[in-house]
């Protein structure tokens, strides 16, 4: 919504906040110059030790999160942020807007989709019952990474995903950002709205649409 009105009206007001005044244009350059950041923010892992329990706390990871020793120096490298960009976007947008992400998804995209119990961070209670259960991989499992590796410390031994975490009712209702539950045609829907084939639906506006497309950043992860 923010971007459709950007493209449309970008000298209008957009939020106010003490004596500071955003138009949409100035909020839409603040919001790319804070992706930027925290893709470099340097905090691409929960603590080693967090538990499932701990994943699905959400004031519990950002309180972490915000406690984290960077691994390194915050905008000299950057990173996926597998398990904790969603928690540092949607602890943002939850301080700016006072809802959550799971509150902009069913309101700004799955409603106008006619979707809304087809798409979900966490899943509701009354909808539990549709998830369907994940199955173990058949034959021995995948090798562990390294200890002490990049690729072990990425995502902590107590959350590594395999059937028995996925099909956690904790998991499955938790506002995991780095996860989410969805129909086939739920994705198919969203990613459609997003190339601009929904009808009546513009959920993001040709100009941002190209955006995509370019290079952001240039660099090893």
């Amino acid at each position: 919504m923010m971007f459709r009105s950007t493209a449309s009206a970008p000298a209008a007001p957009a939020i106010s906040a003490g004596a500071e005044r955003l138009t949409y244009g100035e909020l839409d350059r603040r919001a790319n110059q804070l992706a930027r950041h925290l893709r470099a923010a340097g905090v691409p892992a929960p603590p080693y030790d967090t538990t499932v329990e701990d994943l699905c706390d959400w004031r519990h990871m950002c309180d972490v999160l915000a406690a984290a020793e960077p691994w390194w120096e915050p905008g000299t490298r950057f990173g996926y942020h597998a398990q904790t960009f969603g928690f540092l976007v949607g602890e943002i947008v939850w301080r700016a807007t006072g809802r959550s992400l799971s509150w902009w998804l069913h309101e700004a995209v799955t409603i106008p989709l006619g979707i809304e119990d087809e798409v979900h961070f966490g899943v509701p209670e009354a909808l539990l019952a549709r998830v369907a259960r994940h199955e173990p991989t058949p034959g021995p499992p995948l090798d562990a990474p390294e200890p002490g590796s990049p690729a072990d410390r990425a995502i902590p031994p107590g959350i590594r995903p395999d059937a028995g975490f996925a099909n956690r009712r904790d998991v499955i209702a938790a506002d995991i950002p780095s996860g989410g539950t969805m129909t086939a045609h739920g994705a198919a829907r969203v990613y459609a709205a997003l190339l601009g084939h929904v009808p009546g639906v513009d959920l993001v506006s040709p100009a941002r649409r190209a955006c995509p497309a370019g290079f952001a950043v240039r660099g090893r992860d």
